[in-house]
């Protein structure tokens, strides 16, 4: 019987492999007292969300700091590169503040509260950003300050259905602009067979002359007789 039996001749000893450790750095405290394992985290690498994505989450975070308790818009600024350089949200002009009771009123507030997109906007110069994410689909108030500041993307989380006329507006200034929870999908202007061009007509953006407008409208349309005019 070998005195030693744990001692092994010379060349056939193999040390054991060490024990991998835990991808989950929640069950490295969990394996030294026996609790039950975490799932172990899958490979994020090809999950990797898109700039697009990145700036809209950046967006959302920005909302949270809206005190505005009917709507939390955040917006996102990036620049040509894919660098986020401004964020913004809607709320009270900087140094202005009100009362808990005075934003009870819904209709009271809206004329006196900055949207995002507006805020955003004091935050570069013309030129300096390539797109802007915004949580809530711009208005088209918000819609003319970013071209006005050479933005070229809009890429927006949720419909408005009170802001859709921005869509023509973005067509006419060649703005790039798309829905994100809505599939990516190409958005038409409000009664696109109509006159887009004419101030009277539903979803215009530029006056035409009379005769460019009666050929622009449709048959059904409710303004046809006076775009002929």
């Amino acid at each position: 019987m070998d005195p030693n039996p744990y001692h092994k001749p010379a060349g056939h000893y193999k040390p054991e492999k060490a024990p991998e450790m835990p991808k989950h750095p929640g069950n490295r405290f969990r394996l030294m007292f026996g609790l039950p394992l975490l799932p172990e985290p899958e490979n994020t690498m090809n999950k990797r969300i898109s700039k697009i994505e990145y700036a809209m989450r950046i967006a959302e975070a920005a909302a949270c700091r809206s005190e505005d308790p009917f709507y939390q818009v955040g917006a996102a600024a990036m620049s040509e590169d894919g660098r986020i350089i401004a964020t913004g949200y809607n709320g009270l002009p900087p140094g202005v503040q009100a009362s808990p009771s005075w934003w009870n009123d819904k209709e009271k507030r809206k004329p006196y509260v900055l949207h995002a997109e507006t805020n955003l906007c004091s935050m570069f110069k013309r030129g300096e950003v390539q797109a802007v994410c915004v949580t809530l689909m711009p208005c088209p108030d918000c819609m003319r300050v970013l071209a006005a500041h050479g933005v070229k993307e809009v890429y927006f989380r949720k419909h408005h259905e009170a802001s859709h006329d921005s869509v023509g507006l973005a067509q006419f200034w060649g703005i790039k602009m798309q829905w994100l929870d809505g599939g990516n999908q190409e958005l038409e202007p409000p009664n696109p067979h109509r006159n887009l061009n004419d101030p009277d007509c539903f979803g215009s953006v530029l006056k035409l002359s009379p005769s460019a407008r009666a050929e622009n409208c449709c048959d059904d349309c409710p303004s046809l007789e006076r775009c002929r005019k």
